[in-house]
Order: C-alpha cells, then sequence, then structure tokens
C-alpha cells in the first residue's frame, strides 16, 4: 500500500448507525448525494457488515486526493453534512484513508457482494516482521488474482 497524499485515496468510515435508523433513511441518501457532489470525488460504496447489517455501515469513499477530502472537511457544506447525519448515528464515525497500489482493484472488491477489511498492524522498527507480513499479504492477493 503506497503513502502518498498525490494519488486517489480511499477513506474508509465506519459508521454505528443507531438502532432505530433504518440504512434506506433519506437522510443518508442526502448525505451520501453530499459526499458525491463535492470536488475530487470519485466514487462512494456503502453497505452493512454482514455481521450487524441495520447497525453498522461502511462507506468506501475514493476521492482524488486526500487533499480534495481535507477540502471537503473545510467546505461549509460539511458542517451541515455532520449535523445533518447526527441524529442518526449511535456513535462518532470511525474513519481511516489508504492509498492503494492497485486502486482498480479496490474498487471491483468494493462492488462484490461482499468485501472484507482486515487492517493489520506491526511495529515500525520490526523490518522482518514486516517484510514476512508483506509476503504474506501479496501472497493472498495472488491467490485472490488466481
Amino acid at each position: 500500500m503506497s503513502t502518498t497524499t498525490t494519488s486517489p485515496i480511499t477513506e474508509i468510515a465506519i459508521i454505528p448507525y443507531a438502532s432505530s435508523t433504518s440504512p434506506s433513511d433519506p437522510i443518508l441518501d442526502a448525505s451520501r448525494h453530499t459526499v458525491s457532489s463535492q470536488p475530487g470525488f470519485l466514487s462512494l460504496y456503502h453497505g452493512g457488515r454482514l455481521e450487524s447489517p441495520t447497525t453498522l455501515q461502511n462507506w468506501a469513499i475514493t476521492w482524488t486526493t486526500l487533499a480534495a477530502h481535507r477540502a471537503f472537511e473545510a467546505s461549509p457544506a460539511y458542517q451541515p453534512f455532520l449535523e445533518r447525519l447526527g441524529p442518526l448515528l449511535d456513535g462518532p464515525a470511525h474513519i481511516v484513508h489508504y492509498a492503494f497500489q492497485d486502486a482498480a482493484g479496490a474498487e471491483r472488491a468494493y462492488g462484490a457482494p461482499a468485501t472484507e477489511f482486515a487492517t493489520l498492524y506491526v511495529g515500525a522498527g520490526d523490518k522482518e516482521a514486516r517484510e514476512a507480513l508483506q509476503k504474506r499479504v501479496e501472497h493472498l492477493f495472488d491467490v485472490f488474482r488466481e
């Protein structure tokens, strides 16, 4: 995975819905429309977590650059966007950004019937463990490409 901020990046937002929130709520549609109308927006995929489909949603939003997402956060549209979503949530969203080496492959994964997200951490000073993990992840990708 690349760490560049000048290539497309994917924002993964894990959004905890209140139990009373319907995934088809018109406010959610309006919120996704707000996101999709921002400069630098490329795509948005969303869906419920299979383990808790009505209470947790994942949004995968691809932006032209990290700066494009930051510009949305600084725009006049952002605060009303948050205020509109607030009553539907059961806590804060958890947001992370990724710059995938294979952006087209990531886009295909988002459009699949099910996509699994896994976040793995290796200590900054453990070069050997990082290289071993990288090798295993590359092997896993090779298996999926077959």
